[in-house]
């Protein structure tokens, strides 16, 4: 953190603890720690939040999964906000990466057009909100090598002042892929799984030892964490061009889990599945209904709300419809009851934060209510959540959720190729099927 924010945040805090005694806004920025490049989606200051891509050509504010054809990375906009009341110098860059995040051997000349480092000079202050902002958008450049690429955003020119890391994925349409969810059959934890057969058709395409250069990630809801990686065809037919994906040993199966948790801060009034809000000076605070643990129970199906996956998206239904810079932030507290303390430590996961395991979004047992709670800064709009637990260094989220064969769910399949001359992996097909929908 430069020296000019970080007498910002200490002088707000002060004028906030000698304010009130009510948690300000403020007591969530903290410092951060040192910083290390991750090739993965990560935000490293914790003034930095609600980061997502959008279709920068298209006026509805939903947020897209970074995946493009080569013709259409122009259109991806990355966005966020800075929640401190003065812009910064912000820059990007983006790096070329193999199949496995590691970086390619390509040089930025020959994925880029231009120099490689661009400036984030596109922002607005935020709009009668009681959480000043500054709000960024970066549109991201046009590039020639399809592949993996990490979106790295730093302060002031020094790559080494991390902000925001974010993967995109930009795809050829060079082979085609055919999928579909086959039934897991049998008993015990197997009905509870989705199984993604697929074949890859490359054709006339011209692939050097397909059965060891093609290589296949698949992935549940777009999450990184938990998809399956490094898979290679059960059968290469030559004679017809096609790669064969239909394992027989689960080796493409996923726990089928639960629909997502869902609420809605994005009305002046309380939302969808809010028991109330408590407002103040400085900021709202926002209590959810408490939730219960659902493994055992039966499976929860989302009719009256569309389930967007794990994916949240800011709204602010009292504003002229620029969420953007009108939406605020509040204070949401989050409740699960339970019988007693779990062994391990409970979690509320979403993309709001990358998925990521952290203070911030870790829950603490409240004896005397029997309960986890804990609480999250968050921007109005609607999300998707879920518990899990973590614990003898494993995540696991149906202890808490549940696991049904019959929840909807999205899957990607992105397809990878380096020739044995290659100096980078292309992603050379990509497709998504959407389950039970």
């Amino acid at each position: 953190m430069n020296l000019t924010k970080a007498f910002v945040i200490s002088i707000l805090s002060l004028f906030f603890i000698t304010k009130s005694n009510a948690q300000p806004w403020y007591d969530f920025i903290l410092e951060a720690e040192e910083k290390t490049l991750v090739y993965d989606d990560k935000v490293y200051e914790n003034y930095i939040r609600s980061v997502a891509f959008y279709n920068r050509v298209n006026t509805e504010r939903v947020p897209v999964i970074p995946v493009v054809p080569i013709n259409g990375v122009r259109r991806l906009a990355l966005e966020f906000d800075d929640i401190t009341d003065d812009s910064e110098d912000y820059y990007a860059k983006l790096i070329h990466c193999n199949y496995d995040w590691s970086p390619s051997s390509f040089m930025p000349i020959e994925y880029l057009n231009e120099y490689n480092e661009y400036n984030l000079n596109d922002f607005e202050f935020s709009i009668n909100t009681k959480v000043p902002y500054v709000h960024y958008r970066f549109n991201l450049p046009q590039v020639k090598i399809s592949g993996n690429y990490l979106l790295i955003i730093y302060r002031g020119g020094d790559e080494e002042d991390l902000i925001i890391t974010r993967r995109l994925v930009v795809y050829e349409e060079a082979v085609r892929v055919g999928a579909k969810a086959q039934e897991v059959i049998g008993s015990g934890e197997n009905i509870n799984k989705q199984q993604i057969n697929f074949s890859v058709f490359y054709g006339g395409a011209n692939l050097e030892i397909p059965g060891e250069n093609v290589v296949v990630t698949l992935r549940k809801n777009f999450r990184w964490q938990t998809a399956i990686k490094d898979l290679k065809p059960l059968y290469v037919k030559q004679h017809v061009g096609e790669l064969d994906f239909n394992y027989f040993n689960l080796e493409n199966a996923f726990q089928g889990g639960n629909e997502f948790r869902f609420f809605d801060t994005g009305y002046r009034q309380a939302g969808l599945q809010i028991e109330n809000v408590e407002r103040g000076d400085e900021i709202n605070a926002i209590y959810l209904y408490t939730d219960k643990p659902r493994e055992g129970r039966v499976y929860n199906s989302q009719r009256l709300q569309n389930d967007i996956n794990g994916r949240f998206i800011i709204g602010n239904n009292a504003g002229s419809g620029e969420a953007s810079v009108e939406a605020d932030y509040n204070i949401v507290h989050f409740s699960l009851k339970t019988e007693a303390a779990y062994e391990g430590d409970v979690y509320v996961l979403g993309s709001f934060n990358d998925w990521e395991l952290n203070e911030q979004n870790k829950l603490t047992y409240n004896s005397s209510l029997a309960a986890y709670e804990g609480r999250m800064l968050l921007k109005q709009g609607r999300y998707d959540y879920t518990y899990a637990l973590y614990r003898n260094g494993k995540l696991n989220e149906m202890i808490l959720e549940g696991s049904f064969g019959l929840a909807e769910n999205e899957y990607d399949i992105i397809v990878y190729y380096k020739p044995l001359a290659g100096r980078g992996d292309r992603v050379i097909g990509y497709q998504k099927i959407d389950v039970n929908r």
